[in-house]
């Protein structure tokens, strides 16, 4: 975990530098340069970072993805206040589907037994942490991926296939101008719509970090959710267009 953290602050200095030499690198975080090549080296490995003559930089664009462990730390006040909002979304004995983002995530740690729900979900943390609390879960299975904790591949999409859910929730990398949800990944893009297909009642847990992008995958248009929960107000022009299409936003009013 210590690698892991590590790790994790190379990345959120490069979000904010873009280039840092090792020394750099290794002054800010108080650590030994040797560590820093050798985490440099992990990372570049798993597409995060270009290492260059005596420095690096952080990859991005519009298919970059970024860990898990980073997500997690990364608008957790706000992913709070969504989860809490999501939360008033579940009816008593629910049979929910839950994506393996850091969002839904913090919607799993509120989910408590006396709502007789059962989840099924593709995130490996959200299995093990739902049935730490003796909740009812059903795990995809599949190929892991690393850093991100998440079952994908042809086998997790025929396990969704075994079900009939009242509602889905899940996140994406960015929703567009022109209302169209994106995603980083391919594989999580093609699960995401298994997950759709499924589903009752789809609800998108979007912070306002990810409003007014996009990625490489197209997962769907906004018509096909019917709930968008973000932190605050979208701007208007997106807010109106999204509601236009059918979809119910709710966000905080005191932010």
């Amino acid at each position: 975990m210590e690698t892991l953290k590590r790790q994790s602050d190379i990345i959120e200095l490069l979000k904010t530098k873009k280039h840092m030499t090792v020394i750099e690198l290794a002054e800010a975080l108080y650590i030994g340069a040797a560590s820093i090549r050798r985490d440099l080296v992990k990372l570049e490995k798993l597409g995060y970072v270009k290492r260059t003559h005596g420095g690096v930089t952080l990859i991005s664009g519009l298919d970059s993805e970024i860990p898990l462990y980073v997500r997690e730390e990364t608008m957790t006040d706000e992913k709070k206040i969504i989860a809490k909002f999501a939360l008033k979304l579940i009816k008593n004995r629910d049979i929910l589907v839950l994506d393996s983002s850091s969002t839904t995530y913090q919607l799993a740690q509120l989910l408590h037994g006396s709502l007789n729900a059962r989840i099924v979900t593709n995130g490996a943390k959200t299995a093990i942490l739902l049935g730490e609390k003796n909740i009812p879960v059903f795990s995809t299975g599949g190929q892991l991926r690393e850093f991100s904790y998440s079952f994908i591949g042809d086998m997790a999409k025929a396990f969704l296939q075994n079900f009939h859910c009242n509602t889905l929730f899940f996140s994406c990398r960015y929703v567009s101008s022109d209302f169209v949800l994106y995603d980083s990944s391919e594989h999580e893009a093609e699960l995401r719509k298994a997950m759709i297909q499924i589903c009752d009642k789809v609800v998108l847990l979007c912070d306002s970090s990810k409003i007014n992008g996009k990625s490489f995958y197209k997962i769907c248009d906004c018509s096909k959710i019917d709930y968008l929960v973000t932190d605050k107000k979208p701007p208007e022009k997106i807010l109106s267009g999204i509601t236009d299409m059918g979809c119910n936003v709710i966000y905080d009013e005191t932010i």
